[in-house]
């Protein structure tokens, strides 16, 4: 048993947990972006466009994986979101000033996501209008957030993203339906 706690193993052991804690603060990130409004979008834009603008992933996608990457890093070290810092380090002014920019597109993103699992809910069911699913999907939603606590649905958010890989399952699939 002395040797399991040996200093060497105990240093490998804690890099390891180091390692997982930022893969899972990583894949929370990444997948934050792929919600439903999104995978429309990305759905919409390839059957208009097809592989046209593929190229443009080349300049955005070292973007993008930078700016998730700092901002999941920011909220590993100071455990707080984006406006938590702005608060703390900037005027209000900034903060106010960001809040005012922020909120129309996130309250248009959420009502889209909500919009997009009502469309779901209704090609599942499509005897039930896609507007049913919607105010059903706002209530679950409002009733989690003021009853659940944050950490417990992080946690149950932490293993919905193992869904994520269907991603990897669907183009083989798709593709034989194409052909």
């Amino acid at each position: 048993m002395s040797a399991f706690f040996d200093h060497g193993k105990r240093k490998n052991l804690l890099r390891y947990f180091r390692v997982l804690e930022t893969l899972r603060s990583r894949l929370i990130t990444g997948a934050s972006d792929d919600d439903p409004s999104g995978i429309a979008t990305y759905s919409q834009a390839g059957a208009a466009y097809g592989l046209s603008t593929l190229w443009t992933a080349l300049l955005t996608f070292p973007l993008m994986a930078a700016i998730q990457e700092m901002c999941a890093r920011i909220g590993i070290v100071t455990e707080t979101g984006l406006t938590g810092v702005l608060k703390r380090n900037y005027p209000r002014s900034v903060l106010y000033l960001m809040l005012l920019f922020s909120f129309p597109a996130i309250v248009m993103n959420i009502g889209a996501d909500i919009a997009g699992m009502g469309a779901v809910g209704n090609m599942l069911f499509p005897k039930i209008d896609a507007t049913y699913f919607s105010v059903l999907f706002t209530i679950l939603f409002l009733i989690m957030i003021i009853y659940l606590p944050y950490r417990k649905i992080a946690s149950a958010l932490k293993y919905l993203c193992a869904i994520l890989l269907v991603y990897l399952i669907v183009p083989f699939y798709t593709s034989k339906i194409g052909c």
